[in-house]
């Protein structure tokens, strides 16, 4: 469809660092059926999550519809993306109002999936090295203690170990930091206020981590 004259796509991309964290606690709490229904996923940490993906991402394992919750953001359909307005997830809703070709969903709910959390960020301010421990680390249960009683940490903080960072920004989620990049590129935003703002905050948070990376 998205090449066929007269249509357009519209791909919503997350920020991938955030994305990364809220894929985790998505799966740790339907671990019944988020990896394979006969085969349940046992409780772990961020970090070993992130180890867990490296193995179906690299191709070991073969990749079942429900796996979206958690794979990279690149559309399937790379031959299209001509024809692909790619829209932040931070700048909804303010951006259905702002981009004409939203038009049709200015009245939709978004975003609506039941574990987007769009609070647990430090909001670009840089953390104080060692605030929050090493997060990533955290057993599952001790991190959904910490949901269940509002006082999860930042969700950068699950990125406080360095050689984590490296590792997710340089292979695991690169492809999404490039898509997020190109995205922000786009002509079609450049008039949208809700757009360039979420940009913004994108490109500064990439900056501090890779200023922290060189500290």
């Amino acid at each position: 469809v998205c090449g066929q004259d007269g249509w357009l796509c519209v791909h919503v991309v997350r920020a991938p660092l955030q994305r990364a964290v809220s894929s985790y606690l998505y799966a740790m709490r339907q671990r019944g059926w988020i990896w394979s229904r006969r085969r349940p996923l046992p409780e772990m940490s961020f970090a070993e999550w992130l180890d867990r993906l490296s193995v179906l991402q690299q191709g070991h394992l073969r990749p079942l519809p429900q796996h979206d919750h958690f794979l990279l953001q690149q559309p399937k359909q790379v031959a299209c993306r001509q024809k692909v307005l790619y829209v932040p997830t931070e700048a909804l809703p303010a951006a259905l109002d702002e981009l004409p070709q939203l038009v049709a969903f200015r009245n939709a709910h978004t975003p609506s999936s039941p574990h987007y959390v769009q609070t647990m960020s430090s909001n670009g301010v840089p953390m104080r090295q060692g605030a929050y421990g090493d997060t990533a680390s955290w057993s599952w249960s001790r991190v959904k203690a910490a949901m269940d009683g509002h006082s999860l940490p930042p969700y950068d903080s699950f990125f406080a170990n360095q050689s984590l960072l490296q590792y997710a920004l340089g292979c695991l989620y690169r492809p999404d930091v490039e898509l997020y990049q190109a995205m922000c590129e786009q002509p079609e935003l450049q008039g949208c206020v809700s757009c360039r703002r979420a940009c913004t905050a994108f490109m500064q948070s990439m900056s501090q981590l890779s200023n922290r990376d060189h500290t």
